[in-house]
């Protein structure tokens, strides 16, 4: 895998309704990143995009955060710019760029 495809993707759904399964994941991605002892290179993002007439809650992760969380609907895709990126999980001096 290209470190270009390193990241994976989870739409959480309308921003009004997704605060609960944004709170979901990041108790598991905390809980897989501890379980590492903090020492894999693992960082989880998440940002509002516009998805039509409603905004969506987008969760970014890192290859190595989805190998250890397995978040089911998570899906493969390329890095996403830094752009509106807030931290949720994992290593927080990670730079997405």
């Amino acid at each position: 895998m290209s470190a270009e495809y390193d990241w994976y993707v989870v739409d959480l759904g309308d921003a009004i309704t997704a605060d609960i399964p944004l709170e979901r994941c990041k108790a598991i991605l905390e809980q897989g990143y501890q379980s590492t002892h903090n020492l894999l290179p693992m960082a989880a993002f998440y940002r509002y995009e516009s998805a039509g007439l409603h905004c969506h809650i987008m969760l970014y992760l890192t290859a190595s955060f989805q190998d250890v969380a397995q978040l089911p609907q998570a899906a493969l895709c390329t890095k996403p710019t830094n752009q509106a990126l807030q931290y949720l999980a994992g290593d927080e001096n990670y730079i997405v760029t």
